[in-house]
């Protein structure tokens, strides 16, 4: 105080000083947009600022469910003894689509500034989306689609689709990708860029994003490719053998399946048996490679016989070399006596 004497009249004056102590710039989660956090262990910053000049001997952080503080449910550091200015959250793991509330003071001494505060949500990852088409090994030409009812967000945020597609079932050999297409209705959808072999087995999966969390990737859908029919491969017969003589009048024929390129497809065999009489006897053998025919042969009697290999389109291939020849020779015949 200053005083002054004016004969009888005594005046004096009073400086107040005001002592001010903030929290400032307090934020969570750093370039994080602060109702879209996706870190669950954030690191919390402020500045401290004294009007006096004091350094700052301690801070206390409480993180809590409720805007009123009725409690710091989720974390409460305690008074910390520390000029630390940028903390890790430390507290009860913070929940996905939460709105919380964090408050922060600092002291210098035995002075504490008031709380300076903030709220901040967690983001919810947006929802996988489900394979529409094609899966489970659905045949499919060119151009190849992919198709996925659309996924969503809890927070009603923008989403885009990510596809990949892969050559093989452990999802190692990415062979085309995109990422940010746009959402469309109900559905959405993505064309394959990347030429892919025909009569190919593929794998696919999609993921979404909205802008600030990618979602689980979904399980792999598979499709095989089939952009043209393809007749079944070459093959071979086995029995009886080419020139042969044949122990039974009722032989079994065999030969080697023949495989077919063609995705899911499947190979009938017709035998073709060429008889002294009535001739070429066709036999609808199915998708067996061995058939008995019905009727004894003849003994002592030369055959040819082939394999046609045909697949659900009719496209046809016979067996290598064609026809071949075999001949009966069951019982031993005493050679014919000649004539003088």
């Amino acid at each position: 105080p200053e005083f002054c004497f004016e004969g009888d009249t005594v005046s004096f004056s009073i400086l107040i000083i005001t002592r001010i102590m903030q929290a400032q710039s307090l934020d969570i989660g750093g370039d994080e947009d602060l109702q879209h956090l996706i870190t669950h262990t954030p690191a919390i910053t402020f500045g401290y600022y004294d009007s006096m000049n004091e350094t700052q001997t301690s801070y206390q952080i409480q993180v809590s469910s409720d805007s009123l503080f009725s409690s710091a449910d989720m974390w409460d550091s305690g008074e910390i003894s520390s000029s630390d200015t940028s903390v890790a959250y430390a507290g009860t793991t913070l929940e996905d689509g939460t709105t919380y509330y964090l408050r922060v003071k600092v002291g210098s001494g035995s002075f504490w500034s008031d709380w300076s505060s903030l709220s901040f949500r967690m983001n919810t990852a947006p929802i996988t989306p489900v394979l529409v088409s094609p899966i489970n090994d659905q045949v499919t030409a060119i151009p190849v689609v992919l198709n996925v009812l659309n996924g969503s967000d809890a927070e009603g945020d923008a989403v885009t689709y990510s596809f990949n597609v892969y050559d093989d079932a452990t999802l190692t050999t990415k062979l085309d990708s995109v990422t940010g297409i746009t959402e469309g209705t109900d559905t959405t959808s993505w064309q394959v860029t990347a030429t892919l072999p025909d009569n190919g087995q593929y794998f696919w999966t999609v993921s979404t994003n909205d802008g600030y969390e990618e979602s689980a990737v979904s399980d792999a859908g598979s499709f095989l490719l089939n952009t043209d029919n393809n007749p079944p491969d070459m093959f071979t017969l086995s029995m009886p053998l080419v020139n042969t003589a044949v122990q039974s009048l009722s032989p079994v024929f065999n030969w080697h399946p023949a495989s077919d390129p063609d995705p899911i497809d499947t190979v009938h065999y017709t035998l073709m048996l060429d008889t002294p009489d009535p001739g070429v006897v066709v036999f609808e053998v199915g998708t067996d490679t061995s058939f008995q025919v019905p009727d004894p042969l003849m003994d002592n009697t030369q055959y040819y016989w082939q394999v046609i290999a045909e697949d659900l389109l009719g496209f046809q291939t016979v067996n290598e070399g064609g026809y071949q020849t075999f001949y009966t020779n069951v019982s031993n015949d005493p050679p014919i006596a000649s004539t003088l």
